[in-house]
């Protein structure tokens, strides 16, 4: 009995790690400039921005990243496309573009605003914005303001035909 219950706390602790496995990645970033201001623990990079964390890729003109308690807690990408990639497994990517990007680290939370595009299963959502929670891999898309005769935009791929559909401009 006590195996069983040792037995099954190592699993739990050993999933628990793997679920949080973003977090405790490092955050690798590549760009034509950078400045931090170590008071408010703001880092600004421009030009050609590439960052990589975890199984997460960002590539965009402008990102900002917000630190809390020395930790970085969100990363904020402007210019167009800025995009955004996150691979679920070998064969499961999340795509996403948009003229700002919003990632909640600690929330696990991506916020696309201005021509937003999320393709994610072979399905394509098109919105003014997009919220994607990557850990519950759930989404809400949203069209134009109520003055303009924007809505949003759904492609899902037939069951008998799995395309693959690209998020494109």
């Amino acid at each position: 009995m006590c195996r069983k219950i040792f037995a099954c706390i190592i699993l739990f602790l050993n999933l628990s790690v793997f679920a949080d496995e973003e977090s405790r990645s490092p955050i690798s970033v590549n760009a034509d400039y950078a400045e931090r201001d170590e008071k408010t623990g703001q880092t600004r990079y421009e030009g050609n921005v590439e960052i990589t964390h975890g199984k997460i890729k960002i590539y965009a003109n402008t990102v900002e990243i917000q630190y809390k308690n020395k930790k970085a807690s969100s990363i904020l990408c402007k210019g167009f496309p800025s995009s955004f990639e996150y691979s679920r497994s070998d064969q499961e990517l999340v795509s996403a573009k948009a003229k700002q990007i919003e990632y909640s680290i600690d929330s696990r939370i991506l916020s696309l605003k201005n021509e937003a595009a999320l393709e994610n299963n072979g399905t394509l959502i098109k919105g003014d914005s997009i919220k994607y929670d990557l850990k519950s891999e759930t989404w809400q898309a949203k069209g134009g303001n109520e003055f303009e005769d924007r809505r949003i935009q759904l492609l899902i791929p037939a069951v008998d035909n799995p395309a693959k559909v690209k998020v494109s401009d």
